[in-house]
């Protein structure tokens, strides 16, 4: 095999050097920041070796690796330039594409070096063997390491070089007792990576080499919605796309406040915050991601000459992060209430209080709940429970609005004043508005007295005055009839008269077999004193016995209503 003194022959002249310097991949520096031109070493080892490959239909053996590059942490490379010395340690610095110091397609074609970048983006050791072998059709055991790293950098060196030309992996005529051969399965599948890395699948990726991140909140239009119960809008500002936005009390919400996921917030994209019905603040924080110098090439000279040129397959990730705080005063929702109308009445058995709410300043859209209970107005102004209590929700299609609480007063309230109070709380449980004034007129309900005691009082009242009416109707009814059927006894002389010859009449014939007596006449005088007798207390007794049946109905009537 013969080995030239190019990318592929430096590691063998200073092999003992490079162990004694060589810092191990697996152990983790002190990261930090990369920037254009900072200086870095190179670095390799026998684990980053990959299969030996041909090229140009020949004999001619390049061995492939990659190498590492130390900036405080160990990143991996390839070579740009196949038939260029590399110097370990001559003098390395991260680049920008235009420093490319070579003069292959990378330096002259954009299209070859967003295909490269897209290479070094998209298969190992950026991207595992085992998704690489799904992503080409191959078993795992066809794409070791070796055989990824070797037709990785077969691909580049097509793209770059014009004179290059790949001719799969070496097969040495003796191979009894080589090791890391390529097997036969990796044989059979030498050109699939080679050929999917080099299809149409490479659309190029442009420059990365960004070596610093910003994210910003842009708030200049920032106002609270208290319609909404929202305050913004937010727009995020980074040059990547990718970050996160966080927040311990923060509710990601539209303008009409609907909730959005916050990790679907993307660079430019705006938002708003739900806020609270009292004053109140929450802080967001964004932290925007990138890949620093992600892509850029690392340009090495000695002497005044440049040698090998690599390109980074992955980078470090760095961010930056941006906190804002929202702030708003509270709503001052209030409730006014009116409770029967006003300053009302309920019999003394009890009835149904509605009490309407009117709320000022409610946020549209959200749930809220109204809790209320009645209280006793004592005797000195004091509140006491009752423990009568009702709630309503709902939801608000305006700020201001009504709603009604209704509640059920039982018997055992006669003669007390009641006052209902009122507390309203949001979704959350918190309360927002409040109404408690055990003087307030328009919350009263009185409770009226049973004027005639208990119901069995009124029963007997009305059974006692029915008897008596009706005993005053007997007495009279008898009284009347003694009246009728008592003889008249008239005592009294009659005066002397003179008869007259011309007033003498003769008396009639007698009629045989009856006895008449002589006809008397009653003084005028005595008849008067005759109907006098009994009819005017007859009259009196009536009239009592209406008046009695008239107070029983009354309190019949009355004792219904009650």
């Amino acid at each position: 095999m013969n080995l030239t003194k190019h990318c592929t022959r430096a590691w063998v002249a200073i092999l003992s050097a490079l162990m004694l310097a060589f810092v191990g991949l697996t152990v983790p520096g002190h990261a930090h920041a990369q920037s254009l031109g900072e200086q870095v070493r190179i670095t390799t080892s026998d684990d980053l070796e990959g299969h030996s490959i041909l090229i140009n239909d020949d004999s001619t053996a390049f061995r492939t690796r990659l190498f590492g590059i130390d900036s405080g942490e160990i990143r991996l490379s390839y070579c740009v330039e196949p038939y260029v010395e590399i110097f370990l340690d001559g003098q390395s610095t991260f680049e920008s594409w235009d420093k490319f110091p070579g003069n292959n397609n990378f330096k002259h074609d954009k299209a070859t070096r967003e295909k490269i970048n897209w290479i070094v983006a998209n298969s190992y050791p950026t991207v595992d063997t085992a998704t690489l072998a799904a992503a080409i059709g191959v078993s795992p055991s066809a794409l070791s390491v070796r055989s990824a790293i070797a037709q990785t950098q077969a691909a580049i060196w097509t793209l770059a070089e014009p004179h290059f030309k790949y001719g799969g992996f070496y097969r040495p005529a003796d191979q009894g007792g080589r090791p890391n051969l390529p097997t036969a399965e990796e044989y059979a599948a030498e050109r699939a990576l080679y050929d999917y890395l080099l299809g149409p699948a490479n659309e190029g990726r442009p420059e990365s080499t960004n070596h610093s991140v910003k994210v910003t909140f842009d708030t200049t239009a920032a106002t609270v919605n208290k319609e909404r119960g929202v305050v913004g809008p937010y727009t995020v500002v980074s040059n990547t796309d990718a970050f996160t936005i966080s927040s311990e009390n923060a509710h990601f919400v539209t303008e009409q406040g609907e909730a959005i996921d916050a990790a679907t917030l993307k660079n430019g994209s705006t938002f708003y915050l739900k806020i609270t019905e009292k004053k109140g603040n929450v802080k967001v924080r964004a932290t925007a991601h990138a890949d620093s110098i992600n892509g850029a090439i690392i340009v090495t000279h000695k002497g005044g000459k440049h040698g090998q040129t690599v390109i980074v397959t992955h980078s470090k990730k760095i961010s930056d992060s941006a906190d804002m705080t929202a702030e708003w005063e509270g709503i001052d929702g209030t409730l006014k209430t009116v409770a029967n109308g006003g300053d009302a009445r309920l019999p003394h058995t009890g009835g149904e209080i509605i009490d309407k709410v009117k709320y000022n300043g409610l946020f549209i859209g959200r749930e809220y709940t109204v809790k209320g209970w009645l209280m006793e107005r004592g005797e000195n102004g004091e509140a006491i429970e009752t423990g009568i209590k009702s709630e309503v929700k709902f939801t608000p299609e305006s700020s201001d609005g009504t709603v009604d609480v209704k509640f059920t007063v039982p018997e055992g309230y006669e003669g007390k004043t009641l006052v209902v109070f009122e507390e309203a709380y949001n979704a959350e449980g918190e309360l927002v508005a409040e109404h408690k004034d055990i003087n307030d007129k328009s919350q009263t309900v009185t409770i009226s007295r049973n004027i005639f005691g208990s119901a069995e009082g009124n029963a007997g009242l009305i059974i006692g005055a029915v008897v008596l009416g009706g005993a005053v109707l007997v007495g009279a009814g008898l009284a009347a009839q003694q009246a009728q059927a008592a003889p008249l006894k008239a005592e009294f002389t009659a005066p002397a008269v003179e008869a007259s010859p011309a007033a003498v009449t003769p008396a009639p014939a007698a009629t045989k077999g009856v006895a008449k007596e002589p006809a008397q006449v009653m003084p005028p005088t005595q008849a008067a004193q005759l109907a006098n007798t009994g009819v005017g207390s007859v009259a009196l007794a009536l009239l009592i016995a209406v008046i009695a049946v008239v107070i029983g109905g009354l309190l019949v009537a009355r004792g219904r209503r009650s």
